[in-house]
């Protein structure tokens, strides 16, 4: 939602995706291929190693830097 400091997740359309966000740091988002059998898009979502409850990230989770990644 405009204004509300929250950035919506969805499935990436790229396997990674690094963001410049200044200060020398880098955001990046990981989503590994789809597997056989699975359905597509993710089932869990981590920040920085430690998994998410939600599918929504705080703009200061993104400008700090880290990683993102999808676990299928």
């Amino acid at each position: 939602c405009p204004g509300d400091g929250k950035w919506y997740v969805c499935t990436p359309l790229f396997e990674e995706a690094r963001l410049s966000v200044g200060g020398g740091r880098t955001f990046t988002v990981r989503c590994p291929p789809a597997r056989p059998g699975r359905p597509a898009g993710p089932r869990a979502l981590s920040l920085n190693g430690r998994r998410l409850s939600r599918r929504w990230l705080w703009t200061r989770e993104i400008v700090s830097g880290g990683c993102l990644t999808f676990e299928p």
